[in-house]
């Protein structure tokens, strides 16, 4: 359960002299979590594991309200997340809001594939609007690498996962193995090539920086899977 509240403070002045109101915002919500519950609720005698190491399901609920009054900053969210082995996920919900006055909805689903301290985000939204939105995203948790120890123990596990994280980023491998630096980069090459592929017209640059990042990709995983799985 949380509440907060956002943009307390001032309004906006611009040069021209107009000014404008900052959207403050109170937003509530509550999460509820119905196998770890069970967990909690369950004598560890009667059962010697966890449910929730193998499943999890939550359920979300926010409500965000602009207080100055504008409606279309106002959403009623709701959303549900399974996950599976603490590794994949799947996500789903709806948020409301108002669009040509009328509460309109918005349905959203997503993955999430979560490795140790490494983990990737699709998202996808069907905007009431005249286009769609797609999200990607990767993140990295440098305090949760000692929980990846119990998979490197074990080879096959290994090298799956040393792979499965160098195709999430440049340098994904290197931050598996506990190598922040090195992992640093090659993700900063990497992002750079990627930028520079996507503002790209086609053309000779275009195909360098593809081929640049296709040959980091390789590279990244090379590095990982010697040091962290042959070399040891």
């Amino acid at each position: 359960m949380g509440l907060s509240f956002q943009n307390i403070g001032l309004g906006l002045s611009y040069r021209s002299g107009s000014s404008a109101s900052l959207p403050r915002l109170i937003r509530r919500g509550i999460a509820f979590e119905p196998i770890s519950t069970l967990d909690v609720l369950l004598p560890t005698k009667e059962l010697p594991f966890k449910l929730s190491t193998f499943l999890k399901y939550q359920i979300v609920y926010e409500k965000i309200t602009d207080l100055v009054g504008e409606k279309h900053d106002t959403f009623n969210c709701e959303g549900y997340e399974l996950t599976l082995l603490n590794l994949l996920s799947y996500r789903w919900g709806y948020r409301w809001e108002y669009f040509d006055h009328k509460l309109m909805p918005t349905e959203t689903k997503g993955y999430a594939f979560k490795l140790g301290p490494i983990s990737m985000e699709v998202a996808y939204e069907s905007s009431i609007y005249d286009f769609d939105i797609w999200r990607v995203q990767t993140t990295v948790i440098p305090h949760e690498f000692s929980e990846s120890k119990s998979i490197q123990a074990d080879k096959r596990l290994n090298i799956a996962a040393t792979l499965l994280s160098c195709l999430m980023l440049p340098g994904g491998g290197q931050f598996y193995n506990g190598n922040e630096l090195k992992g640093l980069c090659f993700a900063s090459l990497g992002f750079y090539l990627g930028d520079l592929y996507f503002h790209q017209p086609s053309g000779t640059k275009k195909t360098v920086s593809a081929v640049g990042l296709g040959i980091l990709y390789l590279a990244g995983a090379a590095e990982a899977l010697w040091t962290g799985v042959f070399k040891q």
